[in-house]
């Protein structure tokens, strides 16, 4: 398990990576139809 310190770092980047794509997708979807009118 000492040997596989990257994989807890690509583990955290990916996590990050999905929280924004979450972040941006809620958003979109609550900005678009207050937009739309």
């Amino acid at each position: 398990m000492s040997d596989k310190t990257n994989n807890t770092t690509g583990m955290r980047v990916v996590f990050w990576v999905w929280m924004g794509i979450i972040i941006v997708g809620l958003t979109v979807m609550i900005l678009t139809p207050l937009t739309g009118r």
